[in-house]
């Protein structure tokens, strides 16, 4: 009895080795390309996802740098013009002082 079950059990391991192809998939399944073309497409898909992000951070980044171009310009109008009151006003009182006779002029 023994013997018997050792023997059909030596047989259905055979016939399962016999359906197998070399990678221990079954013959008559299809092959582990499915899988791999699924995988693939989904590191695409992945793929395109991160173009995408890394577009979308440029061109936020190309917007920051036109607005701080934009700010590093109206600073330095800013500094110009205080620096053309600055000129006038030492210009006054350059004048206020030759017109009241003074060396200096104290406001």
């Amino acid at each position: 009895m023994e013997a018997e079950i050792a023997a059909e059990a030596a047989d259905d391991s055979s016939s399962q080795r016999s359906d197998l192809c070399g990678d221990g998939i079954a013959l008559g399944e299809s092959a582990p390309m499915e899988g791999a073309l699924e995988e693939e497409e989904g590191r695409r898909r992945g793929g395109e996802g991160m173009e995408r992000l890394v577009a979308e951070l440029c061109e936020r980044s190309a917007e920051q740098c036109r607005i701080m171009a934009g700010l590093v310009e109206r600073v330095e109008r800013l500094e110009r013009a205080m620096r053309r009151m600055e000129t006038t006003t030492k210009k006054k009182k350059k004048n206020t002082a030759k017109l009241l006779g003074q060396k200096k002029v104290c406001f």
